[in-house]
């Protein structure tokens, strides 16, 4: 299987005999793979429906008897959504990626969203909502497919937080020297 990216530790990938294995998010010259067949040899665990959206940020300042004035206040932090089919008929143990996800989204953990082998923002990522379709189970009721629609939402490091991270980034690399 080739990996063409990652949320944490769940993985995305295609298939070796799929004609997108190893050529990287650059080939989908029209998105993302919208399907996920075993026979086809295109791949499972790929996003689907991708949309990244974000916003300014703006205040308006009332002034008596005028318009009000605007004022640019920064960016705003970038979203992202996208669905992911787990068939356990591609390889996948649905409900095992899916407890991921779920436990994810529970501790609010943060992750890099990789895709093409580097990051999509420079920022890490929490799951902000979790959606899930069951859309195939075996005739003893054992789940075989699910549909998964992911939200994030970026996460900006607090400027205490960044300090902290500076600093301990130069005691590691003076630690190493020193080594």
């Amino acid at each position: 299987m080739g990996m063409i990216g990652s949320l944490g530790t769940v993985i995305f990938q295609v298939s070796n005999n799929s004609m997108f294995s190893g050529m990287g998010l650059g080939s989908f010259l029209s998105g993302f793979l919208n399907s996920a067949t075993n026979q086809s040899g295109i791949v499972y665990k790929t996003p689907k429906n991708y949309q990244r959206q974000s916003s300014t940020r703006w205040a308006e300042h009332e002034i008596i008897g005028q318009k009000p004035v605007a004022e640019f206040l920064g960016p705003g932090t970038e979203e992202i959504s996208f669905d992911m089919l787990l068939d356990i008929e591609l390889g996948v143990k649905p409900e095992n990626e899916l407890e991921k996800l779920r436990n994810m989204r529970d501790t609010g953990e943060l992750v890099f969203f990789i895709l093409g082998n580097k990051p999509v923002l420079k920022n890490r990522v929490y799951i902000t909502q979790l959606s899930e379709n069951i859309t195939r189970t075996s005739g003893k009721g054992e789940v075989q497919a699910i549909e998964v629609s992911i939200s994030l939402k970026e996460y900006v490091l607090r400027p205490e937080e960044m300090a902290q991270q500076n600093a301990n980034s130069r005691n590691q690399s003076s630690t190493a020297a020193n080594s």
